[in-house]
């Protein structure tokens, strides 16, 4: 009998002192930090309207900010724990509210696609500079294919409207050769005073 309650309360020890043993390690243990979007409440779960095919009905909560009192975000039941953080963090970047900092938003990743696209916008610049600049254009380069073509257009104008010029100035200068010769003093038949009075007229 004596063993027995000796046994018996030596298991009894035992067992208390696991316990107490279990016990201070989860008092050791470092509590969870708190959210740093717990402020924002949410409401109990609401059946609505789904927001994607099939629209069936679906469980919803609402978020609300604690600095606008708006609802800034309906997420599905058990969307909530992984993406409530992602919605609150949105809406402070717009909450007019808010007076604390928030961290920017990344910058979103280009696809391939788009990235082609530019390259080829930049290739397609560089020709139309350089046929620009063959033609004896000067900077800058032109915009895009229906600058290029007006100002080679007006290039050809102006080139013509040169030409024209020219050939009437040479023409002048024809003329001008003739009366200089028509009235020049050893080839003339008329009176020096009077060709004199020409010649200054015409500014020959």
């Amino acid at each position: 009998m004596v063993a027995e309650r000796t046994r018996r309360g030596t298991d009894t020890g035992r067992g208390t002192g696991h316990w107490n043993l279990e016990l201070r390690i989860q008092l050791r243990r470092p509590m969870p930090p708190p959210s740093k979007y717990d402020a924002f409440l949410q409401s109990e779960p609401t059946e609505r309207r789904g927001k994607s095919p099939p629209y069936t009905l679906r469980s919803y909560v609402d978020i609300t900010c604690p600095h606008c009192n708006n609802i800034c975000a309906e997420i599905l039941k058990e969307h909530v724990k992984k993406t409530k953080s992602t919605h609150c963090l949105q809406h402070l970047r717009e909450c007019a509210e808010y007076k604390g900092s928030v961290p920017c938003a990344p910058a979103k990743k280009k696809s391939e696609l788009q990235l082609l696209r530019e390259q080829v916008a930049r290739q397609h610049k560089e020709v139309l500079a350089a046929i620009w600049m063959s033609q004896g254009g000067e900077p800058p380069p032109p915009l895009d294919q229906n600058d290029l073509e007006l100002r080679l257009k007006r290039k050809r104008e102006e080139s013509e409207e040169f030409k024209n010029a020219l050939g009437r100035i040479s023409e002048h200068d024809l003329h001008a050769k003739f009366l200089r010769r028509a009235l020049h003093p050893d080839k003339a038949t008329a009176d020096h005073a009077d060709l004199d009075v020409v010649r200054n007229g015409l500014g020959l």
